[in-house]
């Protein structure tokens, strides 16, 4: 009885570990009203000379949060916020020829053949650090990347699948999540 109950919270706790690898992710336009007050006051410095402007709330499986996507200096930017205003990260779309070699080969070992469909540099906020100065950082080019974040289409042994990984500018893999999009609500003939 020992070694079914043992296998049973073996198994368990391995579809645990599946589930957390796969990315649900559903993003809900919002007003700037519905923005934490942290948020608000850092809207002036990353508004200015920005275009097409939207906020969202986020939640992508496990957690929630809040985002600012914007339009400046013609690169697209999507500024992350925890749900007490914080700021965790920004992210900034790239093209593929600007991935570096490392980054590169990772995604090489992973699939058959592969398309990429999203590459972002993400940069993230340090603890500590006052936003202002990180967003400035960023949007003027003085801080280096800590990570891309890669979206691919790609063919392994199993088939075809999306996949959304997390990569550290020496190649490093820091995280992998297949990616479930999301069906039709109604019928499409």
């Amino acid at each position: 009885m020992k070694l079914h109950f043992a296998l049973f919270l073996s198994l368990l706790c391995l579809n645990s570990i599946a589930i957390a690898q796969v990315k649900y992710e559903k993003e809900t336009r919002v007003t700037i009203d519905d923005l934490p007050l942290r948020v608000k006051s850092l809207l002036p410095q990353i508004e200015k000379d920005a275009k097409r402007i939207r906020y969202y709330h986020e939640f992508d499986g496990e957690k929630e949060s809040f985002e600012v996507k914007l339009k400046k200096f013609g690169t697209h930017f999507s500024i992350e916020f925890t749900q007490e205003g914080v700021l965790e990260d920004i992210e900034m779309l790239i093209s593929t020829a600007e991935l570096p070699t490392p980054v590169l080969e990772t995604i090489g070992k992973q699939f058959q053949r592969h398309k990429l469909t999203r590459v972002q540099k993400q940069f993230t906020h340090p603890k500590g650090q006052d936003p202002k100065q990180t967003l400035q950082g960023v949007f003027n080019g003085l801080i280096r990347p800590t990570a891309y974040e890669i979206v691919i289409n790609g063919k392994t042994n199993s088939g075809y699948k999306q996949v959304e990984f997390l990569i550290d500018i020496n190649g490093k893999l820091l995280k992998k999540r297949n990616v479930i999009t999301k069906d039709y609500e109604h019928v499409v003939y």
